[in-house]
């Protein structure tokens, strides 16, 4: 399991650094407060699961 976190760690690192380096910090700012607002950050896996499954639902 800890090595699965380390991943998903390094990979936000990564993005997040890939976001600043073309658009800059408030381009990354913007990003992270609409992450926030649309609340995908503070998620439960329970909710998150019903939230992928409306998506998908709606996509099709």
């Amino acid at each position: 399991m800890g090595t699965i976190i380390s991943v998903g760690q390094a990979i936000d690192t990564y993005f997040v650094g890939f976001i600043v380096d073309t658009a800059g910090y408030l381009v990354l700012e913007v990003f992270f407060t609409m992450c926030v607002i649309c609340g995908l950050l503070n998620l439960s896996t329970k909710q998150r699961a019903v939230f992928q499954a409306t998506c998908v639902r709606q996509t099709l």
